[in-house]
Parts: structure tokens; C-alpha cells; sequence
């Protein structure tokens, strides 16, 4: 059995035309929604990681300044 050439939806992985990165509109909209949101958590991971440094270093002067 020959299948012909193809892609994959990149949203739901169904078959698409070869060259095809979606098989429908929703599925590029869902899809560019998701990346969207991943990039947002992605965002708030980095700036938490970023002030907790800041309140580490902050704490660490403090606890430093205090001990003389």
C-alpha cells in the first residue's frame, strides 16, 4: 500500500497536503492560541526566577549588614 506524500496537522496531527502546516483554520488558530499562552508561562516562569534572585541577594546583604 502506497500513501501519498504528506505532512502533519501541527495542532492535532491529523494528515494534511504535502507543504500543509494545519488542516484548517481552527486548528492554526488553537494552535497559535497555545503558543501564545506557553510563551506567557514561559514569561512568568523567567520573572519569578528573577525577582526570587533578587530577594535571595536582598536577604543575604541584610542578613550580612546586620551580623556586622
Amino acid at each position: 500500500m502506497y500513501l501519498p506524500e504528506h505532512s502533519h496537522c501541527l495542532y492535532c496531527g491529523n494528515p494534511t497536503e504535502y507543504g500543509k502546516d494545519y488542516c484548517d483554520d481552527d486548528c492554526r488558530e488553537l494552535y497559535e492560541a497555545h503558543e501564545k499562552e506557553e510563551k506567557r508561562k514561559d514569561m512568568r516562569f523567567y520573572i519569578l526566577i528573577g525577582a526570587s534572585l533578587v530577594l535571595l541577594l536582598a536577604v543575604g546583604v541584610a542578613i550580612k549588614l546586620i551580623r556586622g
